[in-house]
């Protein structure tokens, strides 16, 4: 019987969608796959028999997939003001009706193999014995404050020698191989912010003023490096993340619509503030290298002009639309492969056998080109700047259709094995929880390439261990 309504309430969502999608789409089959795939990404998160949270991978996965693809699409199509058609491709019919049935397939890719992964592969991961217990004492908020510290103190290193910031003035002042180190552990800045939300909120830490202090000290200079030396929507909007993620895990009650709220204002206020505070760096300094006294003046300029004029909600609106958006280099995707590129053929995932290795070790160690390739002659981004296919648009680059298949069943079975297998049977350990916030946004990707994190999953390990080692108790209990 339950199957049955289920069935029905599908229908009358998909009917309900297509008909709406006749308003502004002449293609039937145009309408048909656009509301399939968007029924498929509404239904599994407001029926599904699994306890859908905050934490969900379905959830933060197909809002963002909504997002990427038929949000813009139907906003491009009724005309919203300021939403881009990047490459005007978005009005051609027969590419849209290619790319939206792409999308249905990979959506249904994507819940074949997260809800239907073979149990003796779940149960594996569930009896890994990891020894990542916690002690909740006074020392642990020092441990956290160390992890922050090192994660600054490496992104620190970056800004100082050049590498790391939206103008990077003359650029890298090092061997570029050090990067890799550099980038890894300045990491940590953000999983100690995260453990340090996840400690303010759990309930049997011992209680320490010290350990109050150095969180705001910490939480504090996250938001303040956001504004004043990265010009990052980013950095802005990561603290208010990361606290929805760790009270939702620590099951701190606060109603999902105040959650999504607190995140909604959070990426408006980056997204009202970042793009003033970038054209005024551009207007004054935008001059070979930077001091960090220039990146200060240029938010305090910023922060005045944002708070002096009133906000523009439709340009704002339609630039947090433009930025998550995925259907426009997806659509320069299908229209370009394998008509004019050559597939990728997964090559990428090659990487994943020799990624745990530190280019300072492995000085030969080959090169991902395919990445580079795409900026270049794919996006014609010839004279620099970096793009990402998307997920979408990654699977089709790889193999077409049976690419997409793959792509997004690999992506489904990895954040089953993620969830179910890793995090719900550990979900009241301290580094688990860390360490699942950042596995869950890393592999999600928000337009990302997903190989290359996937290829690249073994160096992360690598660099947790010595994370893993600073937190747990060393010592067990008598």
């Amino acid at each position: 019987m339950k199957l049955f309504s289920r069935t029905i309430i599908f229908i009358i969502l998909f009917m309900s969608l297509f008909l709406f999608s006749g308003t502004f789409v002449k293609s039937i089959y145009l309408s048909l796959f656009l509301s399939l795939s968007i029924a498929l990404l509404i239904f599994p998160i407001v029926w599904s028999k699994e306890k859908i949270t905050a934490t969900s991978p379905l959830l933060i996965t197909f809002i963002y997939l909504l997002l990427a693809y038929p949000l813009k699409f139907i906003a491009q199509r009724l005309n919203m003001p300021y939403v881009k058609d990047e490459f005007n491709m978005l009005w051609n019919d027969e590419l849209m009706t290619s790319l939206f049935f792409g999308l249905t397939l990979g959506i249904s890719c994507f819940l074949i193999a997260y809800k239907f992964t073979p149990s003796f592969i779940l149960n594996f991961f569930k009896r890994l014995q990891l020894n990542t217990d916690v002690r909740f004492d006074k020392v642990l908020p020092r441990k956290i404050f160390l992890i922050y510290l090192i994660g600054l103190s490496s992104l620190l290193i970056q800004l100082v020698l050049g590498f790391y910031s939206s103008f990077m003035g003359e650029g890298i002042n090092y061997d570029v191989r050090f990067n890799v180190i550099f980038y890894n552990f300045s990491e940590y800045m953000w999983y100690g912010l995260i453990a340090g939300f996840l400690w303010i909120y759990t309930k049997q830490r011992e209680k320490s003023l010290f350990g109050n202090i150095l969180f705001i000290i910490m939480l504090t200079f996250s938001i303040l490096m956001g504004i004043f030396f990265f010009a990052s929507k980013t950095y802005m909007v990561y603290p208010f993340l990361f606290f929805i993620l760790a009270i939702s895990i620590k099951g701190v009650k606060i109603r999902m619509p105040v959650k999504i709220s607190i995140l909604i204002a959070a990426v408006f206020v980056a997204f009202l503030f970042v793009p003033q505070y970038r054209a005024n760096f551009e207007l004054t300094y935008m001059q070979g290298r930077n001091t960090a006294e220039d990146y200060v003046a240029t938010g305090e300029e910023s922060l005045k002009d944002v708070i002096s004029k009133p906000p523009d909600f439709y340009f704002i609106t339609s630039s947090i639309i433009n930025r998550f958006s995925g259907i426009d280099i997806t659509a320069v995707v299908f229209a370009n492969v394998p008509n004019r590129y050559d597939y990728f053929y997964f090559d990428q995932l090659f990487a994943f056998f020799y990624s745990f290795i530190p280019r300072v070790l492995y000085p030969d160690k080959p090169t991902q080109t395919k990445a580079h390739y795409f900026n270049q002659e794919i996006a014609g981004m010839y004279w620099g700047g970096a793009a990402a296919p998307s997920p979408l648009g990654e699977g089709y680059v790889n193999l077409g259709y049976v690419g997409i298949a793959l792509l997004f069943g690999l992506w489904g079975f990895l954040q089953s094995i993620l969830y179910k297998g890793i995090y719900l049977p550990r979900k009241d350990n301290f580094i688990i929880q860390v360490i699942y916030v950042v596995v869950l946004l890393g592999i999600i990707g928000f337009g990302a390439w997903i190989l290359s994190y996937i290829a690249g999953i073994f160096q992360l390990l690598v660099f947790l261990i010595p994370f893993i080692f600073i937190l747990r108790n060393k010592k067990k209990s008598a």
